[in-house]
């Protein structure tokens, strides 16, 4: 009886992994067609060219442009073939879990569903992101205000969290001014958070 109970978790399981590959197919597709990937290709190609003049560097801040630009253009393309790799992998995995039941190979595909989504919706938040600084950088002020030490306490608190959250996006941050609280705490704070779209991703957050 325990036996059929487990063989009936694994069913489910591999069901619901099925379940989620082709609900990540039917996404990746849909946003891979809306792309133009070709375009990104033919843009690459364009700035190659541009680099490779002998006056590239006569102007060393559009060169910069040019390179960013370059950049970004390229990293469109790895992440469109990332996603569709993943997918290759994932569908790997679930032909060989057809034929048997394995709970390694059923963490690293659930692993990979995960990872990929998260990708995607990250992508979707950055389609969002089309104002004319959202993909600088950003500076973030935290004040404690009149609110005494425990205003203090909640300002460092608030510190800790963006620091947090800038590590996990893989952003530099410098702090360009520190007062620290006169017993716990800090009074204010001024952080620079450096990287693609930090300035899109904290543009509201704002409070007092």
């Amino acid at each position: 009886e325990k036996e059929n109970e487990g063989r009936s978790k694994a069913d489910t399981g591999f069901l619901d992994l099925r379940r989620q590959v082709q609900e990540l197919d039917e996404k990746i597709s849909k946003t891979v067609s809306c792309m133009d990937l070709n375009g990104y290709r033919v843009k690459v190609k364009d700035l190659e060219h541009q680099t490779d003049s002998p006056t590239f560097w006569d102007d060393p801040a559009r060169a910069q442009a040019t390179l960013q630009e370059l950049s970004e253009t390229r990293g469109y393309i790895d992440q469109a073939q990332s996603w569709e790799q993943k997918l290759d992998d994932l569908k790997a995995l679930l032909e060989l879990l057809e034929v048997e039941s394995d709970a390694t190979l059923a963490a690293e595909a659930a692993t990979t569903c995960s990872t990929l989504s998260q990708e995607l919706r990250q992508w979707e938040l950055r389609q969002l992101l089309s104002g004319p600084y959202d993909a600088g950088g950003a500076v973030l002020t935290i004040t404690a205000g009149a609110g005494g030490t425990d205003a203090q306490d909640w300002a460092q608190i608030l510190l800790r969290m963006y620091q947090r959250w800038a590590d996990k996006q893989r952003y530099q941050v410098q702090t360009l001014e520190f007062s620290e609280g006169e017993e716990a705490g800090i009074k204010s704070v001024t952080i620079e958070v450096i990287g693609r779209y930090a300035y899109g991703y904290l543009a509201g957050e704002k409070g007092t």
